[in-house]
C-alpha cells in the first residue's frame, strides 16, 4: 500500500505553487483583455489572487516564511485594482453597486477563507 506522507504532500503544494506562478502574471494579463462589463454576472474580478494568497498563508503557517505571508497579504489588498479596469460609470449601471464596486466580485471566491 502506498503511504502519502506530508513531507510528499508539502512538496507537491510548494512544486504546484511553483507551477502557477510561472503564468501567474500573464493570467492576470489574460483578465483584464477579456472583461466583458456587459456580462449577465456583473463584476468578476479573478479568483486566482484569492486562492493564490491561500497557498501562500498555508506555506506561511506550515513553514513559518514571512515572506509567503506577506505575499498573501499583498494579492488580497490588490484587489481594488481590478475595478480599475471596468468603465469609471460601471457602477451606475447596476443596482447592487450604486455604492461603487466591491472589492471581490462574488461570494464563490471567498470559501477558502470562511
Amino acid at each position: 500500500m502506498f503511504a502519502t506522507t506530508k513531507a510528499l504532500y508539502l512538496k507537491q503544494i510548494k512544486a504546484g505553487y511553483e507551477r502557477d506562478m510561472e503564468t501567474y502574471e500573464q493570467g492576470l494579463a489574460e483578465w483584464r483583455k477579456s472583461v466583458d462589463p456587459n456580462h449577465a454576472f456583473g463584476f468578476g474580478p479573478p479568483a486566482s489572487p484569492a486562492y493564490t494568497a491561500l497557498v501562500e498563508a498555508f506555506l506561511y503557517t506550515v513553514e513559518g516564511d514571512r515572506t509567503c505571508a506577506e505575499r498573501a497579504r499583498e494579492r488580497l489588498v490588490t484587489y481594488r485594482q481590478f475595478a480599475d479596469v471596468y468603465p469609471p460609470d460601471y457602477h451606475q449601471s447596476r443596482w447592487e453597486y450604486e455604492d461603487g464596486l466591491p472589492p471581490l466580485g462574488s461570494m464563490f471566491t471567498l470559501p477558502p477563507f470562511l
